[in-house]
């Protein structure tokens, strides 16, 4: 998908969680505009190995505006929010995220980055609401030219 972005899952001890970590390039040269970018995403339900599912999501960015959207499903999680994006440092982030799995939804949390110059890719992590989050996930992916 990209060589400007990379997740690793670092397996725990049972009853933990798995841990999902992102990274990529630096950032640098934040682009003008509107911007789609699609990639892949994973996702793994509590005490599970990660990752549990793949599929993919769409991310919407607007440079100028500085929000984006982001819309994605792995297995049977549809995961969509909406929020602020920080064109100065190449973040972006939302506590407002819906995670649907099934007939059940609950609310997310997002922190995404933006990677390379002329932000040419992206990764980040999500996870359910709660002490103890149902979903986790993460995905990585490149800017549609």
């Amino acid at each position: 998908i990209t060589s400007n972005a990379a997740v690793l899952f670092l397996e725990m001890p049972s009853g933990f969680n798995d841990l999902s970590m992102v990274g990529g390039t630096k950032y640098s040269n934040a682009p003008r505009g509107a911007h789609y970018y699609f990639g892949t995403q994973m996702s793994t339900y509590r005490n599970s190995i990660a990752p549990g599912s793949y599929g993919t999501f769409a991310i919407y960015a607007d440079f100028d505006n500085k929000v984006f959207g982001y819309s994605g499903s792995s297995g049977n999680l549809e995961v969509n929010g909406a929020g602020a994006l920080d064109t100065a440092n190449g973040r972006f982030a939302t506590s407002g995220l819906t995670v649907t799995a099934g007939s059940s939804t609950y609310g997310g949390t997002m922190h995404g980055m933006l990677h390379g110059s002329g932000a040419t890719a992206t990764s980040g992590v999500f996870h359910t609401s709660g002490y103890s989050p149902l979903y986790t996930g993460a995905f990585v992916g490149g800017m549609d030219n």
